[in-house]
């Protein structure tokens, strides 16, 4: 993630805003925030994060959340166990391919999974 891009008024930035208030089909107002995100996530998986109701569950963030760039960013620039954990995770996945934001997000989006659909989850029998 470049900084000069997330930063508000960047390029990132600028092109989620105009993709947010496209009026793709009349019984929809815009396309919002969370698809430009993802959007912009799978068109540039090595810039963006993706951003949604599974991100904001597990990482327990605010409703709305204009600083989700930012503070991955600079997680991922002051923590290198954090970078060094996303890696051997990759590595034991084989998905080289993978930039470690996506592996970020799948790792996020199974830790939601589990939470709904794990044992803890289940109702125990009375």
């Amino acid at each position: 993630m470049a900084k000069a891009h997330i930063d508000k008024g960047g390029k990132a930035w600028t092109l989620w805003e105009k993709i947010c208030d496209i009026e793709p089909r009349p019984e929809r107002n815009r396309i919002g925030p969370v698809a430009a995100g993802k959007l912009l996530a799978r068109k540039r998986p090595r810039l963006l994060p993706v951003y949604d109701s599974r991100i904001k569950q597990v990482l327990r963030r605010p409703h709305t959340d204009n600083k989700w760039w930012h503070d991955l960013h600079d997680q991922l620039i002051k923590d290198p166990d954090f970078v060094h954990e996303l890696e051997s995770v990759r590595k034991k996945a084989g998905a080289g391919h993978m930039s470690l934001l996506r592996v970020f997000d799948v790792m996020c989006w199974m830790f939601s999974w589990e939470g709904e659909h794990g044992p803890c989850s289940q109702e125990k029998p009375g």
